[in-house]
């Protein structure tokens, strides 16, 4: 087995062969450095760099698996191989407390910030979702060929606060809302935009900081509903040097725009006290329509789309309607668009399928010049790329030995290959 990088710069960690066997006892100082290796490979130690890669545009042939390389396999189970070896040495040295380590260490402190480093690192390689706060730097590709560079801060991840992890539609959802959002500029210098479920944030900060490059005055709300989500997107929020008036972090609970006013409960729910906390902290957002609205990875329960669909009927702008918009190029961009984008993840394929039944697809047959306004889907996209939820991939170029310089990998984003779908929905005129 090799052990040279790919840029052919020297020696680089690999855990089956440089990680020390624990049956000799190894001294502390080469536990810490084992350690050291395995945070930088499991990409934990400083901030993770993720290159967000053009996903594939799913076919029927991709989904059967024919896409697949002939290298992918082999790859693949390597780096699985790598990841069962660092996960049962890490077992080893919690399971044994690095005994002989504090025998040696005079005042056990050392042996002590080992062993708890071990345990972390093994809750990692459960996977992103076990793992505990970690910040990613996501480098998104633009039109014009540059990035732009999203700090986000992936918080503990809780049964009640999902958003506090990004999940894999973000920065799909991101790369793929820049182009429309660069096609804006040609009709109007101000845009509004409002991210539904923002989660962490990552696809309205992009919005948010490209706008800024390209000179618009757009305004970006970034909303959720959970008290511990909001704190974190405000931290996102600062961590990108974006404050208000351009940037607002706002609580939305999707559950009052559908019932039209607040819930009071003299009984509540857990999930119902939640909410009520952060209606007593969060400034809500306040009513009024927003020229585009976007959610990534919101539609995971059967009654989210129908809430969704109350939140676009009263603050989805009207002022766009779908083949009665006449300015040049109106469609290709943001201005009017609901754009969402959800992984099909088969725990969860009735509520995906819940999106188009409450936005139909429109029928161009049916369209009227006099009918009602109504929300449709006026065009679909199934995207295969990597959702990265599962366990996670190691680095295979950390240097042995000397600096670790961030460098873009050679595999941009690591996880589960996964299918997506996105939709895009607008005003249509339709017959009643």
């Amino acid at each position: 087995m090799t052990t040279t990088s790919d840029a052919g710069s020297g020696e680089v960690f690999i855990p089956s062969v440089h990680l020390p066997a624990l049956a000799r006892r190894p001294a502390l100082g080469e536990v810490e450095t084992a350690l050291g290796l395995l945070a930088r490979a499991l990409r934990i130690e400083g901030d993770e760099h993720v290159w967000v890669a053009a996903p594939d545009v799913a076919s029927d042939e991709q989904d059967s698996g024919a896409a697949e390389t002939d290298e992918a396999p082999e790859r693949d189970a390597s780096a699985a191989f790598e990841l069962r070896h660092a996960q049962t040495w890490l077992t080893g040295c919690v399971r044994s407390g690095l005994a002989w380590c504090f025998a040696r260490d005079d005042d056990g402190d050392a042996a002590a910030a080992a062993l708890d480093k071990a345990a972390a690192l093994l809750s990692v390689c459960a996977g992103k979702s076990a793992s505990g706060a970690v910040t990613r730097i996501y480098h998104v590709p633009t039109p014009n060929g540059a990035e732009v560079a999203v700090s986000v801060r992936d918080a503990t991840l809780s049964a009640d606060a999902l958003g506090s992890r990004t999940w894999g539609s973000a920065p799909l959802l991101a790369r793929r809302l820049l182009s429309p959002l660069e096609a804006a500029l040609r009709h109007s210098s101000q845009l509004r935009i409002l991210e539904l479920g923002a989660g962490t944030g990552l696809v309205g900060l992009a919005l948010a900081l490209y706008s800024q490059r390209l000179g618009i005055a757009a305004q970006v709300a970034l909303t959720d509903y959970h008290p511990d989500v909001l704190s974190n997107l405000q931290f996102n929020a600062s961590l990108n040097a974006l404050s208000e008036p351009s940037t607002l972090v706002r609580r939305l609970d999707w559950q009052d725009d559908y019932a039209g006013a607040s819930h009071a409960h003299e009984t509540q729910t857990e999930e119902q006290r939640v909410a009520q906390t952060a209606r007593d902290t969060w400034p809500s957002l306040e009513s009024g329509s927003w020229d585009a609205l976007v959610a990534a990875d919101c539609c995971y329960e059967h009654d989210h789309a129908l809430w969704l669909r109350a939140v676009a009927s009263q603050r989805l702008s009207r002022a766009f309607v779908h083949e009665s918009d006449s300015r040049e190029g109106a469609g290709a961009d943001l201005h009017g668009g609901l754009y969402i984008l959800n992984a099909l993840r088969q725990t969860h394929a009735h509520e995906a399928a819940a999106i188009l039944a409450v936005f139909p697809l429109v029928d161009p047959r049916a369209s009227s010049s006099g009918g009602a306004l109504a929300l449709r889907t006026v065009r679909t996209q199934d995207l295969r790329a990597q959702d990265d939820f599962g366990p996670p991939s190691m680095r295979t170029d950390v240097p042995l030995h000397g600096d670790d310089t961030v460098r873009r990998p050679l595999a941009t984003q690591s996880g589960q290959a996964t299918l997506f779908r996105a939709f895009e929905i607008r005003w249509c005129q339709v017959d009643d």
